[in-house]
């Protein structure tokens, strides 16, 4: 969090709004957990997801602002709408009992989360290395760097377990209902907003070579796109499901080609890693939006 004047006025005023911010977090995260609505509970879920964000663009992480606006905020309130509406009868025979289980489980993971805050790794040392290597990365953004070059083993088997997880929903076969918007505003207005979608999807995964952004920020958005033309139309199949493996096909094609090349498993290094980094990329868009579609549209 970076504060560019030294007035104490303005520095209580900030420290206040971040205590407000706080506390309204945490009074959403309660009143959507005990609501005892299944809709209410989704939209104070997406207003929590909106107030995170912003907590996360005042921490100055823009990156994680735009994912929790564009997923928690946007894609996982949608398939969580959609589950209100689909699956009202078993939301409405949770208990209380239930509801306080999950709230100890989720407040034991939050400490679980906290641990590892507190020894953070030394910053101070890392950022030179980065920073030091990033003209060999073929990219200029820091972030991107170290996704998908310096720490491309992770971000591999990340997009491996998604991957898995998105098949594992689609093969338990639930049963779901038709949800689509029935309102003529309402699909309007999706017929309007999908265009741009599409677009600003490919353009923030653009922006990620050298700015805030990325594939994965693009591929949600790309999701949210999908989302508005399945629920504007009644039946969508111009997305092949064979799509949402399409990030991890190409993420391990290029590392077998560098190992081949005798550079080594996912070495990406020189001319080529602006290619291999782009086409990376472009595949992680596709297959991210494909699959958080294909979790909201369930089996067909």
């Amino acid at each position: 969090m970076s504060i560019t004047t030294t007035s104490p006025k303005y520095g209580i005023l900030v420290y206040v709004q971040d205590i407000l911010l706080s506390l309204l977090l945490v009074l959403l995260a309660i009143l959507s957990l005990f609501s005892q609505s299944a809709q209410l509970s989704v939209i104070l879920f997406g207003l929590f997801g909106s107030v995170l964000a912003i907590i996360w663009l005042r921490l100055s992480a823009p990156d994680l602002a735009i994912v929790e606006l564009l997923l928690g905020a946007g894609v996982s309130t949608a398939l969580m709408m959609k589950l209100a509406y689909t699956q009202r009868a078993f939301l409405e025979r949770i208990s209380i009992i239930r509801m306080i289980k999950s709230s100890l489980l989720s407040a034991l993971f939050f400490v679980w989360m906290v641990f590892p805050s507190i020894s953070p790794p030394d910053i101070e040392r890392i950022k030179p290395l980065v920073l030091e290597n990033l003209k060999f990365s073929g990219v200029e953004s820091p972030v991107t760097a170290v996704l998908l070059n310096f720490r491309g083993y992770d971000t591999l088997l990340e997009v491996l377990v998604i991957t898995i997880a998105i098949i594992g929903v689609l093969n338990l076969n639930l049963k779901q209902k038709d949800f689509h918007l029935k309102s003529d505003f309402e699909r309007s207005l999706a017929s309007i907003l999908l265009p741009p979608a599409v677009f600003f999807s490919f353009y923030i995964t653009y922006l990620g070579f050298s700015n805030v952004g990325g594939a994965f920020q693009g591929g949600v958005l790309l999701a949210g796109a999908f989302i508005l033309m399945a629920l504007t139309h009644d039946e969508l199949k111009t997305i092949h499901v064979a799509t949402s493996a399409l990030g991890l096909f190409i993420f391990t094609l290029i590392a077998i080609i560098s190992s081949f090349l005798g550079k080594g498993f996912l070495y990406i290094r020189g001319e080529i890693a602006t290619y291999s980094i782009m086409l990376i990329e472009l595949g992680i868009l596709i297959s991210t939006g494909a699959l958080l579609f294909f979790a909201f549209r369930g089996r067909s």
